[in-house]
């Protein structure tokens, strides 16, 4: 009898516990899109990284430049 109502008591608590998980499913993308802020954000952000990207892009210009007229005279380095 102990095990019957055991076996009844777990069954009802797992029961009650299956439907208290409640899931929702929310689009993020959707919300950012609508939010004027984010959008503002964004374009900031897009535009910062223009502009390091160019920096890069320079840096990684002269480093080259560099490296070339360095193996040119590299034999009269030596």
């Amino acid at each position: 009898m102990k095990k019957i109502l055991l076996v009844i008591a777990f069954v009802v608590v797992s029961a009650t516990a299956t439907f208290a998980q409640q899931l929702a499913y929310a689009d993020s993308e959707y919300i950012l899109k609508h939010i004027p802020e984010y959008t503002t954000a964004q374009k900031q952000l897009d535009d910062l990284s223009k502009q390091w990207q160019e920096e890069v892009d320079q840096k990684y210009a002269e480093i080259e430049k560099l490296y070339k007229a360095y193996q040119k005279e590299q034999d009269l380095l030596n």
